[in-house]
């Protein structure tokens, strides 16, 4: 019979055995466990990557869509301004030549020369026909049909819409309260012709009792309006792998990144039908105006979005390769299967060394190893769940964080932030910048949303997952965290986000209560636009004046005496407007110049100078990359060309130097003169004039050199 220390050995040999077999099954739950949170991790972000890469593409298409329409509100109203421009004038002309008549003057004489007046104009001016019809409905000018003048025209009609126009143009006069409209109806271009809708702008004159008008065709403007976007698209995708297509209902490519492709090619794509996809895409449109569509071409399986534009017989669309998608999630799967074998190294490692001290872990507490256990375990799937930049949660813990979150805060939701600036701070200033700029941003969210999931959710986009679901409680969080952004900032820019929100429960779809938020999140930005333009131009001013003291004096000079120019030649508002912003921000690309070189007090070197010489190019760089500036961008990249095409950084001459440039050249160029330089003494203001005279017609524009002597002079005067 076994004695007590054989009975003793037996049960611990029982007591290893069945720990070792408790270790193994423990290893073998924990491997399937991470298994299955590692895959459906990976089924998780590639769906997640699959949604993200169709709304980018379709945001992408909605926005050229969103700036096709901005184009058109104002080429219109452009077009609008121009009309009443013209009526006012031959208006008041044809007035100034009544009031010449005797007082005795009848009606019907005061009209004669009112209209010879119109015809007068109207043969200098071949671009508008002209009309006057008096209240009753009596033409006494007619645009087209001669034959109706001394007739009653009331009873012609729009021949599409079946209105009487002429009835309508009388109820808008009357009811106007100046005396003028602009009215929209279908009219042909020539006697006989297709009627063609067109716009035509109306003034009542009290004096000889008539109306008179003229008009613009859609046609017209539209070919610039279609070239002026062609441009826009071409220029934003000119160096970009992501690039837009533009083909008309007949299958014509009229922008794509391949200028020789041909009608046939575009009807060889086809859907999975083996029908052309163009066809497709027509009959969806009868339905809708975007269209989202799978489909494969030349063995590469593609994904796409399509945005109909009825008014030009065109659609626009985007694709991106689904091979893209795989890249991503072979990368990802490559970046993860190092920390899930870390993981289960650790693991094992672990329960090797609680096999080799099972006698002496038997008889400490099991508690304090499952705890060391659960840290190591705890720490290795921490470090797979944060973002390394920002110490955020990143998009892989949603799913995760998502289901514990929600078995607590059943009500929720979803607000979404984007980082304004950070593409400034990027491209003028380097990443190292733009990272400072997130990290702020994190910190700030994780003061204001304390107790939420905060995640880094792209590159300039955060995601909290908020307990908030009250409106009121989420836009005083979001009032919170702009007052305490004020009060930080970069090297380069003051911290900025556009937020939007989404309140739902659990039942409810994430990724639509994602949209909406991110749906208004954009929606904010696109409001904030102008006040963004002002913040942009003031963080890339204030970035010029602090690198160097002089330039705040330097712009402010150019930008005044460009102005003087510029309202001396009879610039309108918004040309002047142009003339300002481009003058204030013309050496802008200075500041990704070295400093060394910029202050130099000695005679720069030949590479020093090509450096210095880059800056314009520099700031056109800088301002393309916001689309609320890049209307500047042209002019400040030749602001240093030429007259006689000896300038840089084309070599462009005369006409072909943008002229709000060619302004700027000689006001930048006075002010270097007259101004304190560190290697020379100013000139004198005569000095300053004698030197733009002999530079007529070599550096500067003639025509505008006299225009600013006249000016100075006069002020000297």
């Amino acid at each position: 019979m076994p004695d007590r220390k054989q009975r003793i050995s037996a049960r611990w040999v029982k007591i290893n055995v069945f720990f070792v077999a408790l270790i193994v099954v423990m290893l073998l739950f924990v491997t399937l466990r991470e298994l299955h949170i590692f895959s459906t991790s990976i089924l998780y972000y590639e769906n997640a990557l699959l949604e993200y890469k169709t709304n980018e593409v379709t945001k992408e298409v909605h926005n050229r869509v969103d700036e096709l329409n901005s184009i058109m509100d104002k080429s219109e109203e452009n077009y609008h301004l121009e009309l009443e421009t013209i009526i006012n004038d031959i208006d008041h002309f044809a007035t100034q030549n009544t009031n010449i008549l005797d007082d005795n003057a009848t009606l019907d004489e005061k009209r004669e020369v009112y209209i010879d007046t119109i015809n007068n104009y109207d043969l200098f001016d071949k671009q508008h026909m002209f009309f006057a019809i008096d209240l009753q409905g009596l033409a006494w000018l007619s645009a087209l049909d001669k034959s109706d003048e001394g007739t009653d025209i009331r009873h012609l009609q729009d021949a599409l819409t079946g209105d009487f126009y002429i009835v309508d143009m009388i109820n808008k006069i009357k009811s106007s309260d100046d005396g003028s409209a602009f009215h929209t109806y279908h009219y042909p271009k020539e006697l006989g012709g297709e009627p063609k809708k067109k716009t035509s702008y109306i003034k009542y004159n009290d004096e000889v009792e008539l109306f008179i008008g003229t008009g613009v065709y859609y046609e017209d403007y539209l070919v610039s309006v279609q070239q002026e976007f062609f441009n826009r698209l071409k220029n934003y995708y000119e160096n970009s792998e992501k690039f837009i297509y533009l083909y008309g209902y007949d299958a014509s490519p009229y922008v794509h990144k391949d200028p020789n492709l041909t009608k046939q090619q575009v009807l060889s794509v086809l859907d999975e039908d083996g029908e052309p996809l163009h066809y497709t895409f027509l009959e969806e449109f009868k339905k809708n105006h975007c269209y989202q569509f799978d489909y494969s071409y030349a063995g590469v399986n593609k994904t796409g979005v399509v945005h109909n534009i009825p008014e030009w017989e065109m659609y626009i669309g985007q694709s991106f390769e689904m091979n893209e998608i795989e890249t991503l999630m072979n990368e990802y799967i490559r970046r993860h299967i190092p920390t899930f074998i870390l993981s289960l190294f650790l693991l094992s490692v672990i329960s090797v060394s609680f096999t080799f001290y099972i006698r002496q872990l038997m008889r400490k507490n099991f508690g304090e190893v499952q705890d060391e256990f659960e840290e190591q375990s705890n720490l290795v799937k921490k470090l797979s769940l944060t973002d390394s930049l920002t110490g955020l949660h990143n998009r892989k813990f949603f799913s995760y964080a998502y289901d514990e979150y929600v078995k607590t805060h059943p009500n929720y939701s979803f607000i979404m932030g984007d980082a304004n600036g950070l593409k400034l701070t990027n491209d003028a200033f380097g990443h190292i910048e733009g990272d400072k700029l997130l990290v702020i941003i994190s910190r700030l969210l994780e003061e204001v949303f304390e107790g939420d999931n905060i995640f880094r959710w792209g590159g300039d986009e955060f995601l909290i997952h908020s307990r908030l679901v009250d409106s009121d409680q989420i836009h005083r969080k979001i009032d919170l965290f702009n007052e305490l952004s004020k009060t930080k900032s970069t090297l380069s820019v003051r911290v900025s986000v556009s937020f939007g929100y989404a309140i739902g429960n659990k039942d409810d779809d994430i990724y639509q209560l994602m949209k909406i938020a991110e749906d208004m999140m954009y929606e904010v930005k696109t409001n904030e636009s102008s006040s963004q333009k002002r913040v942009i131009i003031d963080t890339i001013l204030n970035t010029l004046y602090n690198s160097f003291d002089f330039e705040k004096g330097h712009s402010e000079n150019v930008k005044n005496n460009a102005l003087l120019i510029g309202k001396a030649m009879g610039f309108g508002v918004e040309d002047l407007e142009r003339l300002r912003l481009g003058a204030l921000l013309h050496d802008i690309g200075k500041i990704t110049i070295p400093d060394n070189i910029i202050t130099s007090t000695n005679k720069l070197s030949e590479g020093e100078y090509n450096e210095i010489k880059k800056h314009s190019e520099k700031g056109y760089r800088i301002l393309q990359a916001f689309p609320q500036l890049s209307q500047y961008a042209q002019i400040v990249y030749h602001h240093h060309e030429k007259y006689d095409g000896t300038g840089y950084p084309l070599g462009l001459k005369a006409e072909q130097i943008p002229l709000l440039s060619r302004i700027i050249a000689v006001a930048d160029a006075y002010d270097a003169m007259v101004e304190q330089r560190v290697y020379r003494q100013p000139f004198t203001q005569d000095q300053a004039i004698e030197e733009l005279i002999r530079c007529k017609g070599t550096q500067f524009d003639p025509k505008i050199v006299d225009v600013f002597v006249k000016i100075l002079q006069k002020k000297v005067v």
